[in-house]
């Protein structure tokens, strides 16, 4: 993924020197949650799908609507802190 990203950087660099700061490019860096994880509760998982069910279980909205009420109910320490912090993060 990082040598993916370094790619499209070098160039988008290239397409700025060639056609100049008019050049545009729309360009998207997809992962697995298990690429992203590092809620080690989570990724005890024996594989990808336990681990992106996993991750579910923690983060969807309903269920963080529910332990935001509840504290009994699990959710993730990392993702909501990530979500507390907002676009500094």
């Amino acid at each position: 993924m990082e040598k993916t990203l370094a790619e499209l950087k070098l160039l988008h660099d290239y397409m700025i020197k060639c056609i100049g700061p008019t050049a545009k490019m729309l360009a998207l860096g997809l992962s697995s949650r298990k690429n992203l994880c590092v809620n080690s509760r989570v990724l005890a998982a024996e594989n990808r799908d336990s681990v992106d069910a996993g991750c579910r279980k923690l983060t969807a909205s309903w269920v963080r609507v529910v332990a935001a009420e509840n504290p009994d109910v699990p959710s993730c320490e990392f993702f909501e802190q990530y979500e507390r912090a907002g676009s500094a993060a």
